[in-house]
């Protein structure tokens, strides 16, 4: 592949996000943003992080809006932008703690559920 080619697998990915929006486009927009940093298109990559964490948010993927934030702060940070990485990180500790605490529930409902039964 040339620098400008796209990846096979970004191709398929893009087609799966364009049939099925709220399942793939969170993830391919994320592979676009990281393919845009490595091909050192900065303001791309900006661009498409935030529309990856939007994405993933709006389709309810808690796990991939983190990780979205994760490598965007990452992106922040080698730029010398220390405060945005910052915020990114802290969204991530609150989305895992949110992440948590939806994990649980379901246990915590269904232990719940057998006390009033008993």
């Amino acid at each position: 592949n040339t620098p400008n080619q796209p990846l096979p697998g970004a191709l398929q990915l893009r087609e799966w996000a364009d049939n099925y929006p709220p399942t793939f486009a969170d993830k391919h927009v994320l592979v676009s943003a990281e393919i845009a940093r490595v091909q050192e298109r900065g303001d791309d990559a900006m661009r498409l992080y935030e529309q990856a964490t939007q994405a993933a948010r709006e389709s309810g993927f808690v796990q991939n809006e983190g990780l979205a934030y994760e490598v965007a702060a990452r992106f922040y940070a080698a730029r010398g932008f220390e405060t945005i990485a910052r915020a990114d990180m802290a969204v991530i500790e609150v989305n895992h703690a949110i992440a948590v605490q939806e994990q649980r529930a379901p246990a915590q409902h269904t232990r719940d559920l057998l006390l009033r039964a008993a």
